[in-house]
């Protein structure tokens, strides 16, 4: 009988141990089932990965094609905009000492200035078109073409006369109606005539003016507050007339100087400033001049503050 039992006892416990193997075994094989699985989702991820990784890869190599194909056209359109300004053999011919102080936001330029001989009269401006980078540019090789097609006409040495020919074409051109729903598009100008023979020089603006240092004092002459371009307050541009003296130094300029914000404070150079500096140094050689306006303007930034607007400043002395 004891012996019956303990052979009962082994059978049961031998049970006990298939039961307990053969569900190992089973749990065994589930998670080799499991980890199969997991493993082929992985793989199966991997690749989706992969395949993913390989289109950000293509489109990030059409996005840099494509990166540079555009900046290669803006370097383009800089060499263009750059052929239309005035070349520096003439502007030595016209002035023996003179500077241009001329620094782009971008690449390309919504500033630009303008010097054109017409037989006795020396004619130039200094101009600030709306927006900056490409579409700044092409307003301001449309105002270059328009000033050139305008000086080639007969009898037109009053400035004012330049500016309503000026507002004219580019109102057409950009299709200004004045509805109000349109865009204000258009530009700020400094036009100047020099009759060489009477030595006066003819001037009108549209928002800027320019500047005239005579014996350590500022004569300033005023702009009329309307833009060549549409205007709710449209009026015909005015003329200013003065005589020039030998030693006189002139200068055309653009709103940009005065408008960069200072590294530290958050201020604008400003007018006052700005002016303050032109008087203070307008004594120097005008290559001096040039390299001062520079020095200023990296020490009012600071290093710290971007530039915010084409920079235009030229300058030269009469006589």
């Amino acid at each position: 009988k004891g012996l019956r039992n303990a052979f009962i006892m082994a059978f049961i416990l031998v049970l006990v141990i298939i039961v307990i193997v053969v569900r190992s075994i089973k749990q065994k094989q589930r998670a080799n089932q499991l980890l199969a699985y997991q493993k082929a989702e992985i793989e199966e991820k991997n690749e989706e990965l992969n395949q993913l990784m390989s289109e950000v890869s293509r489109q990030k190599d059409k996005l840099e094609e494509s990166h540079n194909q555009i900046k290669d056209s803006i370097r383009y359109a800089e060499r263009i905009q750059n052929a239309l300004l005035p070349l520096e053999e003439d502007m030595k011919e016209y002035f023996t000492d003179h500077f241009v102080f001329y620094k782009p936001l971008e690449i390309v330029s919504g500033d630009f200035y303008w010097v054109e001989k017409v037989e006795n009269n020396l004619l130039l401006a200094a101009a600030d078109c709306t927006g900056h980078g490409v579409p700044g540019a092409m307003l301001s090789m449309l105002g270059i073409s328009y000033l050139n097609d305008i000086a080639r006409q007969p009898n037109i040495v009053v400035s004012s006369q330049v500016l309503e020919l000026l507002r004219k074409r580019v109102k057409r051109s950009l299709h200004q109606t004045g509805d109000v729903r349109e865009a204000r598009d258009g530009m700020d100008i400094a036009f100047a005539a020099i009759n060489i023979e009477e030595q006066t020089l003819d001037f009108a603006g549209a928002n800027n003016s320019i500047i005239i240092i005579r014996n350590n004092e500022m004569i300033e002459l005023e702009h009329d507050k309307q833009p060549i371009a549409v205007f709710h307050k449209e009026e015909p541009f005015t003329n200013k007339v003065i005589k020039l003296e030998k030693g006189d130094v002139v200068y055309l300029f653009t709103d940009g100087y005065m408008d960069q914000f200072n590294g530290k404070t958050n201020k604008k150079f400003g007018s006052k400033q700005f002016k303050e500096l032109l008087l203070k140094m307008h004594q120097q050689p005008m290559l001096n001049q040039k390299h001062i306006l520079r020095r200023e303007l990296e020490e009012w930034m600071d290093g710290t503050s971007l530039q915010i607007d084409d920079i235009l400043v030229a300058g030269f002395k009469w006589g």
